[in-house]
């Protein structure tokens, strides 16, 4: 572990993220940075060891937050395109026709509610 204000330590810029603001993502530079080994989190040379283990566990996590917001993106989009004006007919049946890949109820394609997509 570091404190902030260390010699050599910098935040050298953070991200500006769309969503997912509840963790900020910044780039780190320790030129020149000593760290003392008393804040050292395990032995010497498991730091690797260590990320792989972290990143194997929040992966599940990760995937299923980017599936849930596919999937209220996509139902927005439908939810847009049912309710678009006659000149978007087009676009309204390639929608159905995706949706058809996906989840078939009675020969409709259906949102992930249940709605009906076809107009």
């Amino acid at each position: 572990m570091i404190e902030k204000g260390a010699p050599g330590f910098e935040v050298v810029g953070t991200d500006k993220k769309m969503g997912s603001r509840a963790s900020s993502t910044a780039a780190l530079s320790f030129i020149n940075c000593r760290i003392p080994r008393a804040n050292l989190l395990g032995k010497p040379g498991e730091g690797l060891k260590m990320l792989y283990d972290f990143l194997r566990k929040s992966r599940p996590s990760v995937a299923a937050q980017a599936l849930g917001v596919a999937r209220a993106a996509f139902e927005d989009a439908i939810a847009y395109v049912n309710d678009c004006p006659a000149p978007l007919k087009s676009l309204r049946f390639e929608v159905s026709l995706f949706s058809k890949r996906g989840d078939r109820r009675c020969g409709k394609a259906v949102s992930a509610k249940g709605r009906s997509l076809a107009s």
